[in-house]
């Protein structure tokens, strides 16, 4: 049985159905069926208008946020179980960390699935080789040229200095958070 309930924020404009019908109440105050538009790969959205704004929403969302669908995670994207977009029954839909419906497939699940040496293989030790790149150690130094500190890292340089772009400043020799920088292998 279709059962109709508020959409969250458009109280009394607009309902949305556990089968994903939407339907307004602006222009007659009698239901009018809104119509549905469509992404590529099949996400439902509808238009909805409030303050002369209008906003396209995502119609598997707006069930999920009317209907109180448990997201214990929350995920911030909604997609139907069996992975047809077309299926916008509230029983078939959960929350998901990813948007993408083939990031929810089983076989994407399985290959997320994969022992950490067959990570290493299919090219982790590449990326692993760029990390310990920019793990380099690198110092600060005030106006003057004098030093300041080491850090073993950019992350905690950023981190404990609040300075943004040390990345940058040393490409350029700029300053960043107040500081000069260079790599500390450069001083030795």
């Amino acid at each position: 049985m279709e059962e109709y309930r508020d959409i969250p924020g458009y109280e009394g404009m607009y309902m949305i159905s556990n089968r994903g019908e939407v339907v307004s109440y602006i222009c007659s105050g009698r239901p009018i069926i809104r119509q549905h538009n469509f992404k590529p790969g099949g996400q439902h959205y509808v238009a909805l208008s409030k303050d002369k704004t209008v906003k396209r929403l995502n119609v598997a969302k707006l069930i999920a946020l009317a209907f109180n669908l448990p997201n214990p995670n929350h995920y911030k994207y909604v997609l139907p179980k069996d992975g047809n977009p077309a299926n916008l029954d509230i029983n078939n839909l959960e929350w998901a960390k990813c948007h993408n419906k083939t990031a929810h497939t089983p076989e994407a699940e399985a290959k997320r699935a994969k022992t950490w040496e067959e990570k290493i293989e299919s090219g982790f030790r590449r990326r692993a080789d760029i990390y310990e790149k920019l793990n380099h150690k690198v110092s600060a130094y005030d106006d003057d040229g004098i030093w300041v500190a080491t850090f073993k890292s950019l992350s905690v340089a950023s981190k404990l200095t609040g300075a943004n772009n040390i990345g940058q400043a040393l490409k350029v020799g700029c300053r960043s958070g107040g500081y000069y920088w260079r790599y500390a292998e450069e001083e030795e």
